[in-house]
């Protein structure tokens, strides 16, 4: 469907049925042009935030997965010790920091 402006919407108004009789008012349908117009900026504002915001989760997630593949088996292995068919990304950091802890206790 194709989107109409804003002055197409409010030119619609005075197309309806219940306000075609009525004499269109270039200053009221001025005043809702731009109110629409502040409207549709915030709603695309708000759409190429939340766009954006889903891009980046997906980004560190792919990151995160990553660092699962570099873990290995640990990183699936639930608390009940049965093997999860998906990365357990909340155990990542202990995992990492179970890593670095037995390097530096290696190079000791």
């Amino acid at each position: 469907m194709e989107e109409l402006t804003a002055a197409e919407v409010v030119a619609q108004i005075w197309c309806e049925p219940k306000n075609s009789q009525k004499i269109m008012d270039v200053d009221l349908a001025n005043s809702f042009i731009r109110i629409l117009k502040i409207e549709q900026a915030r709603t695309v504002g708000w759409e190429t935030i939340a766009n954006q915001n889903c891009r980046n989760q997906e980004f560190y997630k792919g990151l995160l997965l990553d660092i699962a593949l570099l873990i290995g088996e640990e990183a699936y292995i639930t608390e009940d010790g049965n093997i999860s068919s998906s990365v357990l990304i909340t155990k990542l950091p202990d995992l990492v920091a179970k890593l670095i802890n037995s390097q530096s206790n290696d190079i000791r």
